[in-house]
């Protein structure tokens, strides 16, 4: 399925929405600091989140130090702190999300003036007529460390769905729970110039949108309408698919760390039944 053609400014667009809420974790090993993983911000109910991956979450799991910038332009390395996580235990699934809870008031509010979090309405369900996605995240390729400073760089990515053969994967695939795209050896830059992929390695943890493209339309086109998360990427075999697990699952774990959030998110992927 070919990719749609969307123009410079709409990709634009799309990537200025989605950087705001999508922070890169830093982590350290030996003398060096670098990228180990992407969260995404989200906040019902007045609790404030960071959706990341499981594997990711596991540093702060062991006590090890995982900081992000205070701010989409960089900044301060703020430590994430006190934060809770909470997890899936599911021996039969490999769910592999994870969300941290923000404890620090002051933390929480110099991400928020720093960055967007976003809420209950920009989460979906997997529709099955979804045919378009987009992935952003932050890969080793794209981090550099300058003295004391890491500087990231966000890596864009539009893909539809995966429909090869999944018997020979190594990884687990379950259709209830992951959504698989592919992901092509080449893609574009905004001008349109044809490169190799990136490798993906450490955008564990990304949102993955679905996005609406209506070719044509006349209605006022925002990326906040076009785009809704409906999973956490976990996992890619390069110029073959990504794996992420939906968003549905995301919501059994929001509602072990708080009720009152997941009543709201579940609302909207599920209906006023929660």
């Amino acid at each position: 399925m070919e990719i749609p053609d969307l123009d410079k400014a709409k990709l634009e667009a799309l990537e200025e929405f989605v950087i705001s809420c999508t922070v890169p974790f830093a982590g350290r090993k030996g003398k060096n600091r670098g990228v180990i993983g992407t969260g995404t911000l989200f906040s019902a109910a007045g609790s404030y989140f960071i959706i990341t991956a499981d594997h990711v979450a596991n540093f702060i799991r062991e006590g090890k130090e995982m900081t992000i910038p205070s701010s989409r332009d960089g900044g301060l390395s703020l430590t994430l702190g006190h934060g809770t996580v909470y997890g899936i235990n599911d021996d039969e699934t490999d769910l592999d999300l994870a969300i941290v809870q923000l404890e620090d008031d002051e933390l929480i509010q110099t991400l928020r003036d720093g960055w967007n979090f976003v809420g209950p309405n920009n989460v979906s369900s997997v529709d099955e007529d979804s045919e378009f996605f987009y992935v952003a995240g932050y890969p080793n390729t794209f981090a550099s460390q300058h003295n004391a400073d890491l500087n990231t760089g966000l890596v864009t990515i539009i893909a539809s769905r995966y429909n090869g053969e999944v018997s020979n994967f190594e990884i687990e695939i379950n259709e209830e729970v992951h959504l698989l795209l592919n992901h092509h050896k080449t893609g574009r830059f905004v001008d349109g110039t044809e490169v190799p992929s990136p490798k993906l390695h450490v955008i564990s943890g990304a949102s993955v949108w679905s996005l609406r493209y209506e070719s044509g339309s006349s209605d006022l086109w925002v990326p906040s309408k076009a785009l809704k998360i409906v999973a956490v990427q976990n996992s890619y075999s390069p110029g073959t698919y990504i794996r992420a697990t939906k968003w549905l699952a995301v919501a059994r774990v929001l509602k072990e760390a708080d009720d009152e959030a997941f009543v709201e998110a579940g609302k909207v992927l599920l209906g006023e039944s929660v």
